[in-house]
């Protein structure tokens, strides 16, 4: 079971990260980088993958403060992604922690799915 403590009068639940560091499967270091891949928005996750340039990223951006758009689709309205491009973004971007830690090579599932018991236990315990 994973300690919690009372946070402004309600249950404390620990954050999956906060359960894998304090168990040892990962690192502080491990954690934020996985959190900043995790908070990584469309456009900066197109330009890490050379799906786009940093310029074609700024012209997007450029054109979103005058159409209101969302990035992707004015990427694709500019001919910069196709319509697959975009799909593999976003699902990039939807990836849980636990997803993008095993990826990267620092988790194993075992090690995850323990992480996630302990976290639902502690759910249930309030």
């Amino acid at each position: 079971m994973v300690e919690h403590t009372e946070e402004n009068g309600r249950q404390y639940i620990p954050k999956l990260g906060q359960i894998l560091v304090s168990k040892g499967y990962i690192t502080e270091e491990e954690l934020d980088r996985a959190l900043s891949e995790q908070r990584a928005r469309l456009g900066e996750v197109m330009v890490r993958s050379d799906r786009i340039t940093a310029e074609q990223l700024h012209i997007a951006l450029a054109h979103q403060k005058k159409e209101s758009i969302k990035i992707g689709e004015i990427c694709k309205k500019l001919g910069y992604m196709t319509s697959e491009d975009l799909n593999w973004a976003l699902n990039r971007i939807k990836r849980r922690l636990g997803q993008i830690l095993i990826e990267i090579g620092v988790l194993k599932d075992n090690e995850l799915q323990h992480a996630l018991a302990l976290q639902n236990e502690s759910s249930q315990d309030t």
